[in-house]
């Protein structure tokens, strides 16, 4: 990835659908480069909630 790449978001897969989290993101590095490669997309309780009854 060069370093004017935007990092892949990483979200969530509920109820057999991928979705974006609705909470803060946090950035996923490549330990070996310290580069920002992805970025993870928090769940919030209503999420955590849909996901357990699905």
């Amino acid at each position: 990835m060069s370093s004017t790449e935007t990092p892949k978001a990483l979200g969530h897969y509920i109820g057999g659908r991928e979705r974006a989290g609705s909470g803060e993101a946090l950035d996923v590095f490549n330990p070996a480069t310290g580069k920002v490669e992805k970025r993870l997309a928090c769940a919030l309780d209503a999420e955590l909630e849909e996901a357990i009854e699905a």
